[in-house]
Formats: structure tokens, C-alpha cells, sequence
């Protein structure tokens, strides 16, 4: 059985033969017991304060005391701390009396709870507390301690300054301790501090130029995020530019004379002597500005290749609206001849014999036309 084992059950038979003497008396016994076994075995601590009955009913010295050895067992322990009810009665007996060392441990553990309780300001302002108490004491290693947690806790909060400068008072008590421990080799002392603190540096830097680097990834994402709105800003500008220019070149073709010349060809009666006619320069004045417009021409040809010209100069006419007694007329055919000529167009070469529109209604419906496109590229 091992030296601490033994001690543990050396200090059972002491804590059992002692509560058998003294069933009714102070507990002051039980408690410096407790406190005793603290540090190297907190578990059986615990399990002694548990063992307590009724520690209300103590002194207000010791049920001060228990609610701290209480609080520190259950730190020590890694439970985590949901109430400050015990710490608190430590914390308001102590803050007036003149044992620094229990005033600072009652704040150090009420900063440990507070931090378990996600409250970091008045865990940071008992931290600090105990650091000043500690100082007060000349337990310069004590206090070395409670700065390095306090300068862990900044170093949590991304507070490296603050850290920094925790670890630098750490290590000069650290280095104070040392040279009172005469009997140690200072260099066994100093060697494990000097590695620490040299590690805590680097840490520290390395937080910084990540905090650095954050910064500057935030301000290129905000820069993008800038971009990204300009370009949606222009977008909505060329989108706008673009109906305009569309607006400009629908007036400049309803404008234009060819166009109006097309159009009258519905005002000439269908007996009237006057036939519609267009020359050849003429028709190639129409389809050109007819597709310029438009892109009506370009958009049969590359969807359709079966059209002929004389195919596209049907649908242009039947795209203007013209009735087909006046298209038979300017294309030189008969009425019949035309009928049959535009069915041959729907059904076999733009492959829509189903569809239940008529071939002028497609060719002056856009999104028809585009529909036809593509279901004609699956056959072609």
C-alpha cells in the first residue's frame, strides 16, 4: 500500500476517533482536517465536509471556513460551480478580517465561481481582489499563483496585454519565492518558470497575429462585401441601360419608314387595285432593321435551319401582324399555296404540328418562339 494511502487512512482513524470523542463539540477538528487533505486529495476533502451534519448550526468562523473548503473541494474537483450562495458567506466574513490568506482564497474562489457562472467582470474585479490581498501576505508564491490564473482568465477573453502584463507579476513573485527557498538550487527553481514564461510569450504573440490576421481577413471580407454591392449596383444600372437602349430601338423602328410602309400594307383593301409590294432592296432594309431590333432574322436561322428566305420573309410579315390575304399577295402566291407553305413551317420545320397555337401567334409571341427553339433542338 502506497505512502498515500496509508496517510488517507491514518487521517480516517484520527477524523473517526475524534468525532467518537467529540460527537457534540466544535467541528474545528473536522475542518483543519478537511483542509489538510485539500491539495494533493480533494475527492476524500469533499467527502469529509459532505460527512458534516448540520454546519449551519457552527460558529460564523467556522461555517465561514467550511463554505470555503467547500467551494475550493468542488473547484478542485472540477464541478462545475452554478451557485455563489457558500463563496458569498466566505467572501463577507473574510473581507473584514485580518487573515489575508483566508480574505484572498475567499476571493480567488469567488472569481472561480463567477467564472464558471459566465460573469466575467465581477470574476475578473475578485481576482484582483485576491491578487492584493495575497501581496499583503509576502506568500509570494501564492500570489504568483493567483496572477498566473489571472493571467490565464485574460488570456481566455482575448485580452493579451492584460495577459501579458499578469504573467510578468507572476514571474517576478514566482522569482521573489525562489530566492527565499535557500535550500533549492535556484536554477532547479528558476529553469521550470523561465520555460513557462518563454511559452507564454510565444502563446501570447501567436494570439496576437491571429487577432492581427482576423483583422485583416474582416476587413477583405468587408471589402468584398463592398464589391459584391457596387456590382450588384452597376448590374441594376446595365439592366436599366439596357431598356432604355431597347426602349430607343423600338421607337427607332416604329419610326422607320420601311416598317410604317410595311404596315399600311393592312390599310390597302383586298380589291383595291393598289397591290403591297416591296422591292428587294426594300425587303433587305425590313429584315435588317427587323433584326437589328430584334434579332428576329438571326434567331429563325440558327434555330430553324430548314427555313428558307422565302420562309423568313413569311414569318417576318406574319411577326408584323399582316393579314395573309396581303402576304399572298406581296410573296406572289396564292391564298392557298400561302396556307399550305405556313403549315408546312409549324409542322415540319419547326417541328410543332401539336402545338395548339397558330404559326403567327408563335412567331409574335417571344417566349413562344423561344419554347419552340428549344424544344426544336431536341429533334434537330
Amino acid at each position: 500500500m502506497g505512502t498515500n494511502n496509508l496517510k488517507i487512512l491514518l487521517y480516517f482513524f484520527l477524523f473517526i476517533l475524534g468525532s467518537a470523542c467529540h460527537s457534540s463539540g466544535p467541528v474545528k477538528r473536522e475542518l483543519a482536517l478537511a483542509d489538510s487533505l485539500m491539495e494533493e486529495n480533494p475527492d476524500t476533502a469533499m467527502y469529509l465536509l459532505q460527512t458534516i451534519v448540520n454546519p449551519e448550526i457552527m460558529s460564523e468562523e467556522e461555517y465561514a471556513i467550511y463554505c470555503l473548503l467547500t467551494t475550493q473541494a468542488a473547484d478542485l474537483t472540477n464541478v462545475s460551480h452554478t451557485s455563489d450562495e457558500l463563496i458569498t458567506v466566505a467572501v463577507n466574513h473574510f473581507k473584514s478580517s485580518n487573515n489575508l490568506t483566508l480574505r484572498a482564497k475567499s476571493h480567488y474562489y469567488m472569481a472561480r465561481v463567477k467564472e464558471d457562472m459566465q460573469e466575467p467582470i465581477p470574476a475578473e474585479e475578485h481576482y484582483l481582489l485576491a491578487a492584493t490581498a495575497m501581496e499583503k501576505t509576502k506568500d509570494y508564491k501564492q500570489t504568483g499563483a493567483i496572477y498566473t490564473h489571472i493571467s490565464e482568465f485574460y488570456l481566455q477573453a482575448g485580452r493579451y496585454e492584460d495577459s501579458h502584463a499578469m504573467q510578468q507579476k507572476a514571474y517576478n513573485n514566482y522569482l521573489l519565492a525562489a530566492r527565499e527557498e535557500r535550500n533549492l538550487s535556484p536554477f532547479i527553481i528558476f529553469l521550470p518558470i523561465v520555460i513557462i514564461s518563454i511559452l507564454l510569450f510565444f502563446l501570447i504573440r501567436y494570439q496576437l497575429f491571429l487577432r492581427k490576421e482576423k483583422k485583416h481577413l474582416e476587413k477583405q471580407e468587408k471589402q468584398l462585401s463592398t464589391a459584391r454591392v457596387t456590382i450588384e449596383t452597376q448590374r441594376t444600372e446595365l439592366n436599366h441601360l439596357k431598356r432604355e437602349l431597347k426602349a430607343v430601338q423600338k421607337n427607332i423602328y416604329n419610326s422607320s419608314g420601311i416598317v410604317q410602309k410595311v404596315r399600311m400594307f393592312n390599310n390597302i383593301p383586298v380589291t383595291s387595285k393598289e397591290k403591297p409590294t416591296l422591292t428587294e432592296l426594300e425587303w433587305n432594309q425590313y429584315l435588317n432593321i427587323l433584326d437589328e431590333t430584334f434579332g428576329f432574322v438571326s434567331s429563325l436561322r440558327k434555330s430553324y435551319h430548314k427555313l428558307t428566305d422565302i420562309d423568313i420573309r413569311i414569318c417576318a410579315l406574319l411577326r408584323e401582324g399582316i393579314s395573309t390575304a396581303h402576304i399572298s399577295t406581296v410573296m406572289s402566291m396564292t391564298p392557298d399555296t400561302l396556307s399550305r407553305r405556313m403549315q408546312r413551317i409549324k409542322s415540319e420545320k419547326m417541328n410543332k404540328a401539336k402545338s395548339p397555337y397558330s404559326l403567327d401567334v408563335i412567331l409574335q409571341d417571344t417566349s413562344l418562339l423561344l419554347s419552340l427553339s428549344v424544344n426544336y433542338s431536341k429533334f434537330a
